[in-house]
């Protein structure tokens, strides 16, 4: 910062440099986080330094919260203060990442901690480092977002707050080094607020969660022992691939110097079969090729057969200079110099799809290049393939008595459970047939769990049990499941309505429906910078959501967007009056004659938005 606007490095020196007035931060529905989370509110300036003159000095973890207050509003006033601020946006990454693909967020202090950096990066934890004593301001803000949107304490009950933190927060405090006092202080208001600490010996409060160790290996030793802290377990759905495939060719780009199939009688086909040998070659490489995978399982109901074909045409690319040029009519590109070898070609789709789904059943692969026997197997893969697409063109949740329930982002959405069926695809956008498939025979993806899920299935078969509400898509298995996965969080779970009790969201949503109340649905998409006509920005509805249930929004992907069951208990869109411009170009195709809803382009208003629908009887 420039020499005009000097450091405080004391608890005096930074209540002397409080500004006059109070200053807000951009971006976040919680514009002074930390003061709103402890207070309930929006203080002045001089009620910190009340709060501060008349705190008791042998309350030394009080006296360091009311220290992080002041600290907040003089970031606030900082020239770099909106660089320095973690957005609700970024927030939201931060939470995604930090708590589902990472051990956790580390937080750095001292004059040696960034020595730590490297080591705990490679262990897979996000790495915060501070840049001046009040920094760590901006830690306890994500602190406090955290507990007040994922885990639903209201403002102002830090008590509450703590606690929660203290249990469920995936990260912690590491101070290596000497600290000055005011960087003490921050560390002491973090522990107050539930965040775990590894401290050094001689660290001056002995207040809150904190472990001692000064050398590395003891600090990372330390680091396994909290049970805040995410972890990752395996299994032992390990399955190897052969050594000369990688999935990282598959990223590898080549120019195609020739190409085998691309005709009438070559396919890649996936079936249920008697898997015998596991790769068998008929022909020679030539100008066609067949490639038929017979899979024994009897759970390869026909969509996940189809899924399970779509990710067996990945496969070849784990070969050097080998890609899939073609899904339909089959084809094979090689690069220059690159010869087909059919035996591997055969291995690399058998051991590849048992890599990505450890627990499916025997899978052989028959490479075909004789014409003659290509021209017998070529239609009848095609009869059969038309078959299967009838069949899960014909699914629907009338049709099945099992849906798939997905508690993969309960990392960090402690309340959510993801309901997916034929009719609603999971809101973070991932092709319904992998989480089946994941469900059903395992996966290769490990996520990081809370530490009370570690060796439980993150997704699983559920029976949907008696329907108890056709429009609103409410069943009792469903409402069994969601209690039972969401620790009794969620009783009742409506799949196609916003009010009372719908879907929950996890923090990964593409789209957000909510209640334009009076009026209908609106939807906007991720990451919308305007409001909605009643004022709605994405950043407030993505914090309403955010991993739980919440009356009149939900999240949901482009896929549920445009099912014929999208919100049919609240008429469905035809109820939809206002949504993003982005949003209507990928649905303008289905929306009723006549129906097309308001976009920011049209209205600003409630007034504004009643006045466009009064054509069409209005709300």
């Amino acid at each position: 910062m420039p020499d005009s606007f000097p450091t405080p490095d004391s608890a005096g020196s930074l209540t002397a440099r409080l500004p006059r007035e109070t200053r807000l931060f951009a971006g976040s529905s919680y514009p002074l986080p930390l003061c709103q989370a402890v207070l309930g509110r929006i203080p002045s300036p001089e009620e910190i330094r009340v709060r501060i003159a008349a705190s008791d000095p042998a309350d030394a973890g009080r006296y360091a919260l009311d220290i992080a207050l002041a600290a907040e509003m003089y970031e606030a006033s900082c020239p770099d203060a909106a660089e320095a601020f973690v957005s609700d946006t970024a927030l939201r990454g931060s939470v995604f990442s930090g708590g589902k693909w990472r051990a956790g967020w580390s937080f750095l202090l001292g004059s040696k901690a960034g020595e730590l950096k490297e080591e705990l990066e490679r262990r897979e934890f996000m790495v915060f480092e501070s840049r001046r004593p009040t920094w760590p301001a901006y830690w306890l803000q994500m602190l406090a977002r955290y507990a007040m949107i994922w885990g639903q304490v209201p403002p102002g009950e830090d008590h509450e707050m703590s606690h929660f933190l203290e249990d469920d927060l995936p990260g912690v405090l590491v101070v290596k080094g000497q600290v000055g006092e005011l960087e003490a202080l921050m560390a002491l208001a973090m522990m107050k607020m539930g965040c775990p600490a590894v401290v050094p010996p001689g660290f001056p409060f002995s207040e809150g969660r904190q472990v001692i160790a000064e050398d590395e290996d003891d600090i990372l030793e330390a680091l396994v022992t909290l049970p805040n802290l995410r972890v990752k377990d395996v299994g032992g759905e390990r399955v190897a691939l052969p050594a000369w495939c990688n999935p990282a060719h598959a990223r590898e780009p080549f120019d195609a110097a020739r190409t085998l199939g691309g005709n009438g009688l070559s396919f890649l086909s996936l079936r249920a079969g008697r898997a015998e040998a596991p790769v068998a070659v008929v022909g020679s490489p030539g100008g066609s090729v067949g490639v038929l995978v017979e899979v024994d399982d009897d759970r390869l109901e026909p969509d996940v057969a189809e899924y399970l074909e779509r990710a067996a045409l990945e496969l070849p690319a784990y070969l050097p200079g080998v890609r899939v040029a073609s899904r339909q009519p089959f084809a094979l590109a090689l690069a220059r110099g690159v010869e087909l070898v059919p035996e591997r070609l055969g291995e690399v789709v058998r051991a590849g799809l048992k890599w990505k789904f450890p627990r499916l059943g025997p899978v052989s692969v028959r490479i075909v290049f004789d014409e003659e026997e290509l021209g017998r197997l070529a239609p009848q893969v095609e009869a059969a393939s038309r078959r299967r697409a009838d069949l899960i063109a014909s699914l629907s949740e009338e049709s099945l008595d099992r849906f798939v329930a997905c508690i993969e982002c309960q990392s960090f959405s402690h309340s959510h459970v993801c309901i997916v069926t034929p009719d609603r695809p999971p809101m973070c956008g991932r092709d319904p047939g992998q989480v089946k498939c994941a469900a059903l025979f395992g996966a290769t993806w490990h996520p990081y769990k809370r530490r009370a899920l570690a060796g439980h299935e993150l997704r699983e078969v559920v029976p949907k049990g008696r329907c108890l509400d056709h429009q609103r898509g409410e069943y009792e298995g469903i409402n069994e499941a969601a209690g039972r996965l969401t620790q009794g969080v969620i009783q009742r779970v409506f799949l196609h309505s916003l009010d009372g009790f719908p879907h929950s969201s996890c923090g990964c949503f593409h789209y957000l429906a909510f209640r334009i109340e009076g009026m209908g649905v609106g939807v906007m998409q991720r990451g919308f910078q305007g409001k909605a006509p009643d004022g709605e920005t994405w950043d407030g509805l993505a914090n309403r959501a955010g991993g739980k249930q919440a009356d009149g929004v939900s999240g949901l992907s482009l896929g549920y967007l445009r099912s014929p069951q999208f919100l049919k208990g609240d008429g469905g869109l035809g109820d939809l009056v206002w949504t993003t411009s982005h949003t209507l170009e990928q649905i303008r195709d289905i929306i009723p004659e006549g129906q097309l809803p308001a976009t920011e382009a049209d209205v600003r208003s409630l007034e504004e938005l009643r006045e466009f629908l009064a054509p069409r009887g209005g709300r």
